[in-house]
């Protein structure tokens, strides 16, 4: 019966991809049918592809491809498998088998035996000859899923308001309604451009799963805040009027030219949206990829810092079409990082790399001013393809970061009204802020495909100021109707707002 029902169950989730242009599946383990998170799926020659999520499960389109095309599927130190789109669609449950590499036979023919450290000193020496940074235009799809704890530590004492509706016991109702945990999930298809180490977004098509306790708490809220949030919206549009949020010597205007503009207004006339700042989630985006898939990057320091760093070779193994060096790394007193890298024999070249924090390592802390900021882990995963130029370029990362943060500050929030020589003050509130924060944040970007592009097409392209995400209620596999896409995780599908 339960043979039946997976049958079944693939069966529909096969031809339901097949009329969408696109092939849905899995990889697995041939002997122990255990799925391979992140094995690549590639269309030879073409630079198009995606990888499987943490449960072995795969989305490509197919749409362009005609059936002399061939789909690549390999995974580290397993036999790789070719189709065609239509052997795909005929077999989308995928089966890799081990494949065996003699440690002993590499040593013996290379040119002098190296160990671990020279290897990864090789790795550095070589890097800019196998990772060439040409100015490019990248079809790419990210997600971001973020859930914050909310705890009952987290308040806001006022100290004197004359706004309506923003008095203590107010302010006491909107942080005890406030849900726990906070969820944030956006997920998009763009473009993204670069040039040297600058990068352009253009989010064409997004998505947005919102909790639903947070569209209650909002309904909850409006009759309370009706008066004050009202007045925002209108001093937003107003010339002459603005707010002036303090704290301490810090202090910024919000209004029409503030940091106001139109979000507001854009969310406003877009209720079924999320509204995002391009700017902000372009920074985002940009230093994440550096500093997880170049030298320059923070995190690479198991590569830049080799002395911080016991080394060991593990083994040889395959990757693709690529003989590898597997060399797992911990810390000495001063590094960070433990986690595995995987070396081309042949050309010094990280194929992929996954590392996190060592037991009892932190990084980042900031304790300032009634400031506090720690990152308590980072996880990554991170993969290059081999370009026909010979070149290695970034393909996929899955990245998981927790945090600390904590304030216990004064806060104080004034409606002003511009004057000649110093701004009218009309209402005012004085608080104490007491919030701590654990947030954990996980990111998966993916290049589906690349083109060169020249520097003046980089410049001549223009951010959008602001992105629409659209809202659901749950993830469907129909949100995306066309496309190479990653497939969500079995705890993203179960997730859903609650209503």
């Amino acid at each position: 019966m339960k043979n039946l029902i997976f049958t079944l169950t693939s069966l529909t989730f096969i031809y339901s991809n097949i009329s969408a242009q696109s092939i849905g599946g899995s990889v697995m383990d041939s002997l122990t049918n255990e799925p391979l998170p992140f094995a690549s799926i590639s269309v030879k020659g073409t630079g198009k592809g995606t990888v499987t999520n943490i449960d072995g499960d795969f989305l490509i389109d197919i749409s362009k491809l005609s059936n002399s095309d061939i789909i690549s599927i390999s995974y580290i130190g397993y036999q790789s498998q070719n189709f065609t789109p239509k052997t795909l669609i005929n077999n989308p449950n995928v089966k890799l088998s081990a494949a065996a590499v003699s440690l002993e036979e590499i040593i013996v023919s290379a040119d002098k035996e190296l160990s671990a450290k020279e290897i990864i000193e090789e790795v550095k020496d070589n890097y800019d000859k196998n990772y060439p940074n040409p100015t490019q235009k990248m079809k790419f799809f990210f997600h971001k899923f973020e859930q914050t704890p909310f705890t009952d530590k987290n308040k806001m004492t006022v100290k004197e308001s004359d706004f309506i509706g923003l008095d203590e016991e107010n302010v006491k109702t909107i942080f005890d309604k406030i849900p726990d945990p906070m969820t944030e999930f956006i997920e998009a298809q763009s473009d993204l451009y670069r040039r040297d180490d600058d990068f352009k977004l253009l989010v064409k098509n997004g998505i947005s799963l919102e909790e639903g306790s947070m569209e209650k708490l909002y309904d909850e809220l409006e009759p309370i805040m009706e008066d004050f949030l009202n007045d925002i919206k209108t001093t937003n549009k107003s010339s002459e009027e603005y707010y002036q949020i303090r704290s301490g010597l810090l202090a910024f205007k919000y209004g029409k030219n503030g940091i106001g503009d139109d979000t507001w207004k854009l969310q406003d006339e877009n209720p079924d949206s999320y509204v995002l700042r391009s700017k902000f989630l372009t920074i985002d985006i940009s230093k994440l990829l550096l500093d997880n898939s170049t030298l320059k990057g923070d995190n690479w320091e198991m590569i830049n810092s080799p002395n911080k760093y016991n080394y060991k070779l593990d083994r040889a193994t395959i990757m693709g079409d690529d003989i590898v060096y597997q060399i797992s790394f911990i810390p000495k007193k001063s590094g960070i990082f433990e986690g595995t890298v995987y070396v081309s024999t042949e050309t010094f070249a990280i194929l992929q790399i996954s590392y996190k924090y060592a037991k009892g390592k932190q990084s980042e802390k900031i304790n300032l001013l009634g400031v506090n900021h720690a990152m308590k882990n980072e996880t990554a995963t991170v993969i290059f393809e081999k370009g026909e130029d010979g070149g290695y370029y970034f393909k996929y990362a899955s990245l998981n970061y927790k945090e600390y943060v904590g304030l216990d500050r004064p806060i104080s929030i004034t409606k002003k009204r511009k004057r000649f020589l110093f701004d009218k003050s009309l209402n005012q509130i004085k608080a104490r802020l007491e919030l701590e924060f654990e947030p954990e944040t996980n990111w998966e970007f993916l290049v589906q495909e690349r083109s060169l592009i020249t520097s003046e097409k980089f410049e001549s392209t223009q951010h959008r100021k602001h992105v629409l995400f659209k809202r659901h209620f749950s993830y469907s596999p129909d949100i995306w109707s066309e496309g190479t896409v990653l497939t969500p995780s079995s705890e993203l599908k179960e997730y859903k707002r609650s209503k």
